[in-house]
């Protein structure tokens, strides 16, 4: 499952339940409740390009589908999901044959009040009209006997791997570099062959309880992912790959209450934190088989690209290039990652911000390259300015990609834009020399559960 993959079913939940609620104000002939069921299947069809149903499951007010989690839902998740469990819904199964018309069925039955036999009445009601939808209580999930991928599989498998080597180093364990070295080969192997998919992995797995082991090695594919697109060497991937893995683990040494406290760090607390960078090196330097690189991008990871940040570095000029990817990924990663004390950032949101952090935390050419592998604004794509205007990316410039060709498509309140309007989004102030525009998200984005621009 890809990232297009999650964008549309979480997307698609976040419909459905607008979709539910305006079907309890307004009969299914209603303009409005015709234009949310033609949303849902907009979505379906989307869905069905490459799939033959989307099973949509829901355990405990959580959703998924096919075994995978759905997450950055918000607050329509939260209240579909209480849908599901006043009407006794376990799962409901949409197949390639549904019309627009059993939608428009489902949500009305949805919205009536609960029922002691509500699945079967939900798939008597829709499939009268032929087919299509599949409805089972809950610990009946009728889920598609498919295994993991061989990437899903290789990502669990990294995941548990780095929660041994950094609690162990919490217990006062010996890291294990041959593990480390051979995870790095075995992630490496798999960018060569198939340079998207793990990177597409690092945005659906948001839980903050494992975010350390988690965000390590995110922070390792996304880092690797771009320097594979500058440098296909395999022996300096690996490399990248293993610093990337054990960047942060200075913060295995930090304790949990301060690692995993759910709100802002007081100043004394933060003073603790940033020690994780000088501690990571620390514990990397000397070991054998660990080398000087990994040491010394764990020491620099947080100083940024033009040293503004920590620890200081008294005596060098430019931070080391595989520190500069990792510091790409690492800020990433964080944007887009949920924690106990905030949301994610979208990953269109998080290139915008990003943008604005160019130049003193990240080096501009390699940031633009990493704009460009993540092809988050390609040609086609829909997008939100600034200012509120929706507008499609015409062109991008692989030298300058957050700043397209685009075409207005819709204007904003108080917005002189009309659609239309054709923008190069390069185009600078010519008295403050400030871009005119700039984008502030992808819509597939803003629409789904990441919420809009903060």
């Amino acid at each position: 499952m890809n990232h297009d993959d999650i964008l549309i079913l979480n997307n698609f939940v976040r419909k459905f339940q607008v979709a539910r609620k305006e079907t309890q104000n307004y009969a299914p002939s209603h303009p409005v409740s015709v234009k949310a069921s033609e949303a849902l299947m907009e979505l379906l069809t989307s869905w069905f390009v490459s799939h033959d149903e989307l099973a949509l499951e829901c355990d405990n007010r959580h959703f998924s589908v096919m075994g995978v989690p759905l997450t950055q839902l918000g607050d329509p998740g939260v209240q579909l999901g209480a849908a599901f469990e006043e009407l006794g819904l376990g799962s409901l199964a949409f197949l390639r044959e549904v019309a627009r018309e059993q939608l428009q069925i489902l949500l009305k039955v949805m919205a009536e009040k609960s029922d002691p036999d509500m699945p079967s009445w939900i798939t008597k009601a829709v499939t009268s009209g032929g087919g299509g939808v599949r409805a089972l209580p809950p610990g009946d999930v009728d889920r598609p006997k498919s295994a993991p991928t061989n990437i899903g599989r290789l990502y669990d498998t990294s995941i548990t791997v780095v929660r041994n080597i950094l609690e162990g180093i919490r217990e006062g364990s010996e890291m294990d570099v041959q593990q480390v070295r051979s995870l790095s080969k075995q992630m490496v192997s798999s960018i060569l062959d198939e340079p998207k998919k793990l990177f597409l992995v690092t945005t659906s797995h948001p839980d903050f309880r494992e975010d350390l082991f988690a965000h390590s090695l995110d922070v390792a594919i996304v880092s690797t992912s771009l320097a594979a697109t500058l440098i296909r060497e395999r022996s300096w991937l690996e490399e990248v790959m293993f610093c990337g893995i054990v960047h942060d683990v200075g913060k295995s040494l930090i304790p949990k209450e301060i690692l995993y406290k759910p709100g802002k760090l007081d100043a004394a607390e933060w003073e603790i934190m940033m020690k994780h960078a000088e501690m990571g090196g620390h514990i990397l330097y000397g070991v054998p088989g660990v080398g000087d690189l990994a040491p010394q991008v764990a020491y620099e990871h947080q100083a940024k690209f033009d040293l503004s940040g920590y620890p200081k570095l008294k005596f060098k000029k430019k931070l080391h290039p595989v520190t500069q990817l990792v510091i790409i990924a690492d800020t990433y990663s964080a944007l887009t990652a949920v924690r106990a004390y905030k949301k994610p950032f979208s990953p269109g949101r998080s290139l915008s911000i990003m943008e604005e952090m160019s130049g003193t935390a990240f080096q501009p050419s390699l940031f633009n390259q990493f704009v460009v592998m993540s092809n988050f604004y390609a040609a086609g794509n829909r997008a939100r300015l600034a200012g509120g205007e929706l507008v499609e990316v015409i062109k991008v410039f692989p030298s300058s990609a957050m700043r397209p060709l685009v075409r207005v498509v819709e204007g904003a309140e108080g917005s002189e834009l009309k659609p239309g309007d054709m923008l190069d989004l390069g185009e600078r102030d010519p008295y403050s020399r400030r871009y005119k525009w700039s984008l502030a998200d992808r819509v597939d984005d803003l629409e789904n559960a990441y919420g809009a621009p903060a």
